[in-house]
Protein backbone atom coordinates (compact mmCIF):
# COMPACT_ATOMS: atom_id res chain seq x y z
CA UNK A 1 0.00 0.00 0.00
CA UNK A 2 0.98 3.26 -0.82
CA UNK A 3 1.07 5.74 2.41
CA UNK A 4 -0.18 9.32 0.73
CA UNK A 5 -1.40 11.38 3.30
CA UNK A 6 1.28 13.15 5.35
CA UNK A 7 -1.38 12.68 8.41
CA UNK A 8 -1.12 8.90 7.78
CA UNK A 9 2.79 8.52 7.31
CA UNK A 10 3.50 10.81 10.32
CA UNK A 11 1.11 8.40 12.62
CA UNK A 12 2.27 5.42 11.23
CA UNK A 13 5.89 6.62 12.20
CA UNK A 14 4.97 7.53 16.03
CA UNK A 15 3.46 3.72 15.82
CA UNK A 16 7.02 2.70 15.36
CA UNK A 17 9.01 4.31 17.47
CA UNK A 18 6.46 3.55 20.06
CA UNK A 19 6.99 -0.13 19.32
CA UNK A 20 10.90 0.28 19.50
CA UNK A 21 10.97 1.79 22.86
CA UNK A 22 9.00 -1.20 24.35
CA UNK A 23 11.79 -2.86 25.75
CA UNK A 24 12.58 0.13 28.58
CA UNK A 25 11.67 0.16 31.66
CA UNK A 26 12.08 3.81 32.67
CA UNK A 27 9.09 5.34 33.83
CA UNK A 28 10.76 8.69 31.78
CA UNK A 29 12.26 8.39 28.64
CA UNK A 30 12.75 10.35 25.18
CA UNK A 31 10.20 8.36 22.52
CA UNK A 32 11.70 10.67 19.61
CA UNK A 33 13.50 13.57 18.95
CA UNK A 34 13.65 16.03 15.69
CA UNK A 35 15.22 19.44 16.29
CA UNK A 36 18.59 18.12 14.34
CA UNK A 37 18.73 16.34 11.14
CA UNK A 38 21.02 14.46 11.95
CA UNK A 39 19.69 12.25 14.57
CA UNK A 40 17.08 10.87 16.50
CA UNK A 41 14.42 8.44 15.44
CA UNK A 42 11.91 9.91 13.17
CA UNK A 43 12.71 10.03 9.89
CA UNK A 44 10.30 12.34 8.67
CA UNK A 45 12.88 16.08 8.15
CA UNK A 46 11.73 16.11 5.05
CA UNK A 47 8.28 16.32 5.39
CA UNK A 48 6.66 19.62 6.51
CA UNK A 49 5.85 20.50 10.07
CA UNK A 50 7.85 17.47 11.40
CA UNK A 51 11.25 19.19 12.80
CA UNK A 52 11.73 20.32 16.07
CA UNK A 53 9.33 18.04 17.72
CA UNK A 54 10.51 16.21 20.93
CA UNK A 55 8.05 13.80 22.74
CA UNK A 56 9.09 12.68 26.08
CA UNK A 57 7.02 10.31 28.16
CA UNK A 58 6.86 11.14 32.21
CA UNK A 59 5.14 8.18 34.02
CA UNK A 60 1.35 8.51 33.14
CA UNK A 61 1.93 11.96 30.94
CA UNK A 62 3.17 12.65 27.44
CA UNK A 63 5.33 16.14 27.26
CA UNK A 64 5.22 17.79 23.68
CA UNK A 65 8.54 20.29 23.43
CA UNK A 66 8.03 22.10 19.94
CA UNK A 67 10.41 24.24 19.16
CA UNK A 68 8.69 25.43 15.62
CA UNK A 69 5.52 27.17 15.50
CA UNK A 70 2.44 24.64 14.27
CA UNK A 71 3.18 21.11 15.53
CA UNK A 72 1.03 18.30 14.38
CA UNK A 73 -1.11 18.27 17.57
CA UNK A 74 -4.02 16.70 16.15
CA UNK A 75 -2.06 13.13 15.26
CA UNK A 76 0.24 13.19 17.93
CA UNK A 77 -3.35 13.17 20.29
CA UNK A 78 -4.79 10.58 17.37
CA UNK A 79 -1.91 8.25 18.01
CA UNK A 80 -1.41 8.67 21.83
CA UNK A 81 -4.59 9.04 23.58
CA UNK A 82 -5.83 5.58 23.46
CA UNK A 83 -2.87 4.32 25.41
CA UNK A 84 -3.84 2.79 28.29
CA UNK A 85 -0.54 4.52 30.31
CA UNK A 86 -1.17 8.16 28.55
CA UNK A 87 -3.74 9.81 31.21
CA UNK A 88 -2.55 13.58 29.98
CA UNK A 89 -0.50 15.54 27.49
CA UNK A 90 1.28 18.90 28.09
CA UNK A 91 2.40 20.46 25.23
CA UNK A 92 5.70 23.08 25.78
CA UNK A 93 6.03 25.92 23.14
CA UNK A 94 9.73 26.43 23.92
CA UNK A 95 10.00 28.65 20.79
CA UNK A 96 7.47 30.91 22.52
CA UNK A 97 10.04 30.97 25.27
CA UNK A 98 8.72 27.75 27.40
CA UNK A 99 4.56 28.08 27.48
CA UNK A 100 3.17 25.30 28.99
CA UNK A 101 0.20 23.71 29.23
CA UNK A 102 -2.19 20.72 29.24
CA UNK A 103 -3.67 19.91 26.04
CA UNK A 104 -5.79 16.66 26.75
CA UNK A 105 -6.97 14.50 29.50
CA UNK A 106 -6.55 14.58 33.42
CA UNK A 107 -3.42 13.91 35.75
CA UNK A 108 -2.71 15.80 39.31
CA UNK A 109 0.62 17.71 39.23
CA UNK A 110 3.27 17.27 40.31
CA UNK A 111 3.66 13.42 40.62
CA UNK A 112 6.33 11.33 41.23
CA UNK A 113 8.28 8.90 38.46
CA UNK A 114 10.88 5.87 39.50
CA UNK A 115 14.15 5.63 37.97
CA UNK A 116 15.60 2.59 39.67
CA UNK A 117 15.42 3.05 43.53
CA UNK A 118 15.03 6.92 43.52
CA UNK A 119 12.00 8.57 43.29
CA UNK A 120 11.56 12.48 41.65
CA UNK A 121 8.86 14.66 41.69
CA UNK A 122 7.94 15.94 37.71
CA UNK A 123 5.46 18.56 36.91
CA UNK A 124 5.25 18.88 33.52
CA UNK A 125 2.48 22.03 33.89
CA UNK A 126 5.08 24.53 34.45
CA UNK A 127 8.20 25.52 33.23
CA UNK A 128 10.70 24.75 30.55
CA UNK A 129 11.44 20.91 31.88
CA UNK A 130 9.61 18.83 34.19
CA UNK A 131 12.11 18.66 36.69
CA UNK A 132 14.33 15.71 35.76
CA UNK A 133 16.51 15.77 33.19
CA UNK A 134 16.75 12.60 30.65
CA UNK A 135 20.39 13.69 29.49
CA UNK A 136 21.56 12.67 32.77
CA UNK A 137 20.02 9.36 33.35
CA UNK A 138 23.09 7.07 33.14
CA UNK A 139 25.30 9.85 35.09
CA UNK A 140 22.54 9.15 38.08
CA UNK A 141 23.01 5.43 37.51
CA UNK A 142 26.88 5.54 38.10
CA UNK A 143 26.29 8.07 40.90
CA UNK A 144 24.01 5.59 42.19
CA UNK A 145 26.30 2.73 42.38
CA UNK A 146 29.14 4.75 43.81
CA UNK A 147 31.04 7.17 41.65
CA UNK A 148 31.46 9.33 44.87
CA UNK A 149 31.05 7.21 47.27
CA UNK A 150 32.73 8.23 50.66
CA UNK A 151 32.94 11.75 49.55
CA UNK A 152 32.24 15.57 50.02
CA UNK A 153 30.00 16.62 47.15
CA UNK A 154 29.28 20.24 46.09
CA UNK A 155 26.22 20.32 43.16
CA UNK A 156 26.94 23.67 41.62
CA UNK A 157 23.54 24.61 39.51
CA UNK A 158 21.51 21.92 41.07
CA UNK A 159 18.56 22.59 39.47
CA UNK A 160 16.19 19.93 41.47
CA UNK A 161 18.95 17.87 42.73
CA UNK A 162 18.42 14.63 40.85
CA UNK A 163 22.01 14.04 40.90
CA UNK A 164 22.43 14.95 44.57
CA UNK A 165 20.18 12.09 45.67
CA UNK A 166 22.14 9.89 42.87
CA UNK A 167 25.29 10.83 44.82
CA UNK A 168 23.93 10.14 48.51
CA UNK A 169 22.60 6.56 47.22
CA UNK A 170 25.94 5.66 45.74
CA UNK A 171 27.38 6.66 49.40
CA UNK A 172 28.75 10.45 49.28
CA UNK A 173 29.08 11.64 52.56
CA UNK A 174 27.48 15.16 51.93
CA UNK A 175 26.22 17.35 48.74
CA UNK A 176 26.06 21.29 48.88
CA UNK A 177 23.24 22.45 46.48
CA UNK A 178 23.85 25.74 44.72
CA UNK A 179 21.27 27.40 42.87
CA UNK A 180 20.18 30.74 41.83
CA UNK A 181 16.59 29.60 41.90
CA UNK A 182 14.51 29.61 44.91
CA UNK A 183 11.63 27.70 43.29
CA UNK A 184 13.90 24.87 42.47
CA UNK A 185 15.78 24.53 45.37
CA UNK A 186 12.08 23.94 47.07
CA UNK A 187 11.34 21.12 44.23
CA UNK A 188 15.14 19.90 45.34
CA UNK A 189 13.95 19.49 49.24
CA UNK A 190 10.96 17.38 48.21
CA UNK A 191 12.90 14.93 46.04
CA UNK A 192 15.28 14.73 49.59
CA UNK A 193 11.66 14.05 51.03
CA UNK A 194 10.98 11.44 48.37
CA UNK A 195 13.80 9.54 48.56
CA UNK A 196 14.38 9.60 52.77
CA UNK A 197 17.32 12.05 52.71
CA UNK A 198 17.84 14.62 55.50
CA UNK A 199 16.80 18.16 54.77
CA UNK A 200 19.66 20.13 56.27
CA UNK A 201 19.56 23.97 55.52
CA UNK A 202 23.12 24.02 54.86
CA UNK A 203 22.83 21.62 52.05
CA UNK A 204 21.00 23.63 50.27
CA UNK A 205 22.94 27.58 49.21
CA UNK A 206 20.79 30.28 47.05
CA UNK A 207 23.45 32.01 45.73
CA UNK A 208 24.81 32.28 42.21
CA UNK A 209 27.25 29.60 41.35
CA UNK A 210 30.31 32.39 40.98
CA UNK A 211 29.79 34.01 44.16
CA UNK A 212 29.96 30.66 45.98
CA UNK A 213 33.02 29.53 44.47
CA UNK A 214 35.01 33.03 45.05
CA UNK A 215 33.72 32.48 48.89
CA UNK A 216 34.85 28.90 49.18
CA UNK A 217 38.29 30.08 47.28
CA UNK A 218 38.94 32.96 49.47
CA UNK A 219 38.80 30.66 52.23
CA UNK A 220 40.55 27.16 50.52
CA UNK A 221 37.89 25.02 51.03
CA UNK A 222 38.35 21.82 49.75
CA UNK A 223 36.15 19.00 48.06
CA UNK A 224 35.94 15.44 47.14
CA UNK A 225 33.85 15.78 44.62
CA UNK A 226 32.41 18.93 42.16
CA UNK A 227 29.08 18.21 39.64
CA UNK A 228 29.03 21.47 37.51
CA UNK A 229 25.91 21.45 34.80
CA UNK A 230 25.24 24.73 34.04
CA UNK A 231 21.97 25.35 31.76
CA UNK A 232 23.20 26.26 28.15
CA UNK A 233 22.00 30.08 28.57
CA UNK A 234 23.21 31.69 31.30
CA UNK A 235 22.04 35.30 32.69
CA UNK A 236 23.61 38.45 30.18
CA UNK A 237 23.71 36.13 27.12
CA UNK A 238 26.67 34.01 28.29
CA UNK A 239 26.58 30.34 27.37
CA UNK A 240 27.03 27.49 29.45
CA UNK A 241 29.74 26.20 28.18
CA UNK A 242 31.43 30.18 28.07
CA UNK A 243 31.25 30.03 32.11
CA UNK A 244 32.49 26.64 32.53
CA UNK A 245 35.92 28.14 30.08
CA UNK A 246 36.10 30.94 32.55
CA UNK A 247 35.93 29.43 35.61
CA UNK A 248 37.55 26.14 35.39
CA UNK A 249 40.61 27.28 37.17
CA UNK A 250 38.72 28.36 40.30
CA UNK A 251 36.97 24.69 40.35
CA UNK A 252 39.86 22.98 40.16
CA UNK A 253 41.25 25.15 42.77
CA UNK A 254 38.22 23.65 44.73
CA UNK A 255 39.43 20.28 44.67
CA UNK A 256 41.16 18.08 47.02
CA UNK A 257 43.81 15.72 45.94
CA UNK A 258 42.49 12.93 43.97
CA UNK A 259 38.91 14.78 43.31
CA UNK A 260 36.67 14.07 41.24
CA UNK A 261 34.81 16.49 38.87
CA UNK A 262 32.02 15.77 36.86
CA UNK A 263 31.80 18.66 34.24
CA UNK A 264 28.35 18.59 32.04
CA UNK A 265 27.63 20.82 28.83
CA UNK A 266 24.42 21.35 26.39
CA UNK A 267 26.20 21.83 23.42
CA UNK A 268 24.90 19.96 20.48
CA UNK A 269 27.04 21.65 18.08
CA UNK A 270 30.47 21.12 20.06
CA UNK A 271 32.60 17.62 19.17
CA UNK A 272 34.02 16.09 22.42
CA UNK A 273 37.46 16.70 21.75
CA UNK A 274 36.83 20.06 21.16
CA UNK A 275 35.18 20.39 24.29
CA UNK A 276 38.09 18.95 26.52
CA UNK A 277 40.12 21.18 24.60
CA UNK A 278 38.60 24.28 25.61
CA UNK A 279 38.41 23.09 29.26
CA UNK A 280 41.83 22.08 29.05
CA UNK A 281 41.51 19.30 30.80
CA UNK A 282 40.29 15.20 29.74
CA UNK A 283 38.53 12.64 31.11
CA UNK A 284 36.34 9.71 31.03
CA UNK A 285 33.05 10.53 29.02
CA UNK A 286 29.32 8.99 29.91
CA UNK A 287 27.33 8.81 26.91
CA UNK A 288 23.52 9.18 26.94
CA UNK A 289 21.46 6.27 26.93
CA UNK A 290 19.77 4.89 23.44
CA UNK A 291 16.54 6.67 23.98
CA UNK A 292 18.40 10.35 23.72
CA UNK A 293 20.83 9.81 21.82
CA UNK A 294 20.76 7.28 19.00
CA UNK A 295 24.44 6.44 18.34
CA UNK A 296 25.12 8.46 15.46
CA UNK A 297 26.53 12.22 15.27
CA UNK A 298 27.28 14.33 18.13
CA UNK A 299 26.20 13.97 21.08
CA UNK A 300 24.06 17.13 22.37
CA UNK A 301 24.80 16.67 25.74
CA UNK A 302 28.87 16.07 27.05
CA UNK A 303 29.51 14.40 30.42
CA UNK A 304 32.89 14.56 31.39
CA UNK A 305 34.48 12.84 34.56
CA UNK A 306 37.67 14.21 35.58
CA UNK A 307 39.87 13.19 38.51
CA UNK A 308 43.01 15.50 40.03
CA UNK A 309 46.27 15.39 40.14
CA UNK A 310 46.03 11.35 38.82
CA UNK A 311 48.24 10.02 35.68
CA UNK A 312 47.03 10.58 32.13
CA UNK A 313 45.66 6.80 32.25
CA UNK A 314 42.23 8.01 33.91
CA UNK A 315 41.74 10.41 31.24
CA UNK A 316 40.88 7.96 28.16
CA UNK A 317 37.63 8.71 26.16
Amino acid sequence: MIITSYSLLLRTELKRLLSARRGLAWEALRLADTRHSDRGDMVLHNIRGIRGIVLERYGNALVVSSYVPNPPIDEILEVFTPMTWCNAIFLKERFRGGESGRIWGETQVPFTVAEGNMLFEVNPAKGINPGLFLETRPLRRELATGLLFGRSVVNLFSYTSSLSVAAFRGGAISVVNVDSSKAVLKRARRNYELNSLPVEPQAFSLMDARRKIRSWTSRAKKFGALIVDPPPRMPGGMSGMQWLESNIQDLLALLEPAGIMIVIAHEPSLGWHDFQNRLGISGRRIYPDPDVWPGVGITPTKILVYQHDTPDIFHTN
